[in-house]
């Protein structure tokens, strides 16, 4: 409901509420993206509400406190994760993939930006060969993974742990250690 009426809304009045509901979380927003200034007014208006009982508490915060985040990054070496990538796109095509997009019916402009669909389709359209759609989709995925750790490694606190050397089960055991540990 609430982001039915934020889309209504232009770029410049979407910046403003946001603005409004909170400054800090507007300073570290692409105001130039609906898409993201909707879902920080999503996450400022679920949070740090307003008190609105009296005139005297309009604009006081709540004095509610967020309970602190416990997390662990998790990466793995450079060329572990593009192994992982490649072969990961080399089994969504084994495992009919190409179909899948050839099925699909009316989808939401979130979902029509999904990482290797616009190549897909190309494929279908004989555009672009096997190959190359492959080949594409698996750059596009490494830089969307390099993307995703830089904003990580800039926006968190966690400790990191690489992936890279452990089996599944160590990995579990030693989040598990890490998390135990935080909770002390």
């Amino acid at each position: 409901m609430l982001r039915q009426k934020l889309r209504a809304l232009s770029l410049e009045e979407l910046g403003m509420r946001l603005r409004d509901l909170n400054p800090q979380l507007a300073a570290r927003t692409d105001l130039k993206n609906p898409p993201r200034v909707i879902r920080a007014i999503e996450i400022a208006s679920s949070r740090d509400q307003y008190v609105v009982s009296g005139a005297a508490d309009v604009g006081r915060r709540s004095t509610t406190r967020a309970t602190p985040t416990v997390g662990v990054l998790v990466l793995r070496d450079r060329d572990d994760l593009y192994q992982r990538i490649n072969d990961r796109v080399n089994a969504m095509f084994r495992e009919g993939v190409q179909e899948e997009v050839r099925a699909l019916q009316d989808i939401g402009p979130t979902a029509a930006n999904a990482l290797g669909l616009k190549e897909i389709r190309a494929l279908i359209k004989s555009q672009i060969s096997r190959t190359e759609c492959i080949a594409k989709i698996q750059q596009a995925t490494r830089r969307y993974a390099k993307r995703q750790l830089t904003w990580f490694r800039h926006q968190t606190t966690f400790p990191q742990l690489n992936l890279t050397p452990f089996s599944h089960r160590e990995a579990v055991r030693a989040i598990t250690r890490m998390f135990h540990r935080a909770e002390e």
